[in-house]
């Protein structure tokens, strides 16, 4: 399924760009997952 693919590549990259998000700024998620 073409749509699935493409979905699955969009959620890959948006794990991508968020992962490195967090290693540029880690504060910003940290104070989120402990309250």
């Amino acid at each position: 399924d073409p749509q699935f693919y493409h979905n699955l590549v969009r959620l890959t990259s948006s794990l991508d760009s968020l992962s490195r998000d967090m290693q540029k700024n880690p504060g910003r998620y940290v104070k989120l997952s402990l309250f």
